[in-house]
């Protein structure tokens, strides 16, 4: 098996680890990001903190434009690999998965096209895009999982999970997201920068009732005591997995919910 990964970024790096961790089973890794020298500080650091489970398997860098069709599909072509995962920013995910089509090769990302939305204000029909791709996948023979990240990905697992083996019926779902990690500075966003300060400035969306219901910037706001980090107060977000969730779980109602932590 062989993986090709792209985007070198902060999620990037996290994923390279964990693959190098796995690649007894995932095989050659090769890393692509538009500047090289970030792909190689990865590798460097894999290998640096023995991470690389199989020592006789590739770990390799690429340079990549993930805005170019063409580039990204030569590239597939030359790397060979079985999945290809992008943990580079959002807005380039129709542009993979259109290589991917072209290439005939399975593809994985970790949150929604967001800039397709209303210049950045996400909106319910965030996934419509992406969802387009549903059948083409199908026909060309490969599979495409879409929001594998924690939020969307894990939190909807944990959901999927509780429908089918724990709960007759769903009211609501509430997911809630707090980073209480302290790196000394000021502030830091819970992901991706330009996504983050995007979604915290946009109207919230959620399913309730059978209705999709937007509401103002920070208007639904409550205050929630989570377990090892304490009390902090959640607003009500826009999110892919509100989406996502809405269209597999019968719940009346879906909402997201982040905390915005500064450090005093």
């Amino acid at each position: 098996m062989a993986v090709l990964q792209i985007g070198a970024g902060g999620v990037g790096w996290v994923v390279a680890h964990k693959a190098a961790q796995n690649n007894d089973v995932l095989g050659d890794i090769t890393i692509a990001s538009r500047t090289v020298a970030k792909c190689d500080k990865i590798i460097e650091s894999i290998k640096g903190k023995n991470n690389l489970k199989d020592p006789s398997r590739k770990l390799e860098s690429r340079a990549v434009n993930a805005d170019d069709v063409e580039a990204l599909v030569a590239l597939i072509k030359e790397v060979k690999p079985d999945l290809v995962i992008n943990a580079g920013p959002p807005w380039v995910n129709i542009t993979i998965m259109e290589a991917c089509l072209q290439a005939k090769v399975s593809y994985l990302d970790t949150s929604v096209a967001v800039d397709l939305c209303s210049e950045g204000q996400q909106v319910p029909q965030a996934y419509d895009w992406q969802w387009e791709f549903r059948d083409k996948f199908k026909q060309a023979g490969i599979t495409g999982i879409l929001g594998a990240g924690f939020d969307p990905g894990v939190v909807s697992v944990f959901a999927a999970y509780a429908v089918k083996h724990l709960f007759d019926e769903i009211e609501t779902i509430d997911v809630m997201d707090v980073n209480a990690g302290d790196h000394g500075k000021k502030f830091a966003t819970n992901f991706d920068p330009e996504t983050n300060m995007l979604e915290i400035q946009g109207d919230s969306f959620y399913w309730e009732n059978g209705e999709w219901k937007q509401v103002g910037c920070h208007s639904r706001m409550f205050e929630f005591d989570f377990p090892l980090v304490g009390k902090h107060k959640v607003y009500s977000m826009a999110h892919d997995e509100v989406r996502s969730m809405q269209e597999f779980i019968p719940a009346k109602r879906i909402e997201f919910w982040m905390a915005l932590v500064t450090l005093t």
